[in-house]
């Protein structure tokens, strides 16, 4: 069973939390984590019952089989996969999807409580947020597919 769709639902909050926090060098590390996670989202379920104890489990899982795969079959593989689920456990264990939501809510109500405004008003504002939020991610996990599919 793959649990692809899982991840992906996730990339666009994964990729700004490590933006918003720094934690990568290059745009390149970014691709390479979301390569690394989506291979071995084939075989795991990355999601919260990720916990550094699970991530061992599966380094051992990887290096037991590393010579049945035809990628990721060397040590240095196996150790970049499981610096992808670390840095995936960290994101999954933060509360940066609560700060986001939080912060929507918070917006909303702004929206709501904004006098100048009628409630038509209001109402298109808000779906035009979720919208936009919703677009970005369809097209954020559009491009990545594509340039993956070419490269």
């Amino acid at each position: 069973m793959s649990f692809e769709k899982d991840f992906i639902n996730e990339q666009t909050d994964f990729f700004n939390y490590m933006v918003d926090n720094n934690l990568f060098k290059n745009r390149q590390t970014y691709h390479d984590y979301i390569t690394r996670l989506r291979y071995i989202s084939h075989f795991y379920k990355l999601d919260g019952t990720l916990t550094f104890d699970k991530i061992s489990d599966i380094a051992n899982e990887l290096k037991q089989t590393i010579s049945e795969r035809d990628r990721y079959n060397t040590l240095k593989g196996v150790s970049d996969i499981v610096s992808g689920l670390k840095r995936f456990a960290e994101y999954i264990n933060s509360d940066y999807k609560k700060k986001i939501e939080d912060s929507i809510l918070s917006e909303n109500s702004h929206i709501n409580n904004d006098r100048s405004l009628d409630i038509t008003e209001k109402d298109a504002i808000i779906k035009s947020r979720i919208g936009d939020s919703i677009h970005k991610t369809v097209s954020f996990t559009t491009k990545h597919h594509l340039k993956n599919d070419v490269n």
